[in-house]
């Protein structure tokens, strides 16, 4: 309880903490069925927790996934939750991108290449970065 009064943790978690310190894994996990019965453990609404905050730090969808996975949520849980609003997450790759770099598009193609690897390791996919400078370019030539 202890742990929960601090943060949201997912039932992984929780297993892989107190795990280290209980004996009796079969306690352990009747313990945590308890708390997710009573709806003090759940990992859908940590998950929902983590994307939002791992988003404000300026994180994609690919990253975010790839932690969650560290921390034992469900597949599904993951992929319910990361595929709702693809043009949210280019949102956020804009947001990521314009407080990294300005306002200004890159007009060569080596300043361009660095600015894609540098949103491939915050998380966000091929396809979400070739589509914002694919839009961006578009608008220059407005």
């Amino acid at each position: 309880m202890d742990l929960l009064a601090r943060r949201e943790h997912s039932r992984g978690e929780l297993m892989q903490k107190l795990g280290e310190k209980v004996e009796d894994r079969d306690l352990l996990a009747m313990v945590l069925d308890a708390l997710q019965q009573q709806g003090l453990l759940s990992d859908s609404r940590f998950a929902e927790n983590y994307i939002r905050y791992r988003r404000r730090k300026g994180f994609g969808p690919l990253r975010i996934k790839m932690e969650l996975k560290t921390k034992h949520v469900s597949d599904e849980i993951i992929e319910q939750l990361l595929s709702s609003g693809y043009n949210d997450w280019l949102d956020s790759l804009t947001m990521v991108w314009q407080k990294k770099f300005g306002p200004d598009k890159p007009s060569d193609y080596t300043i361009k290449a660095k600015q894609m690897r540098f949103l491939q390791n915050k998380g966000f996919s091929p396809e979400q970065i070739n589509l914002f400078f694919r839009v961006t370019s578009n608008e220059n030539k407005c």
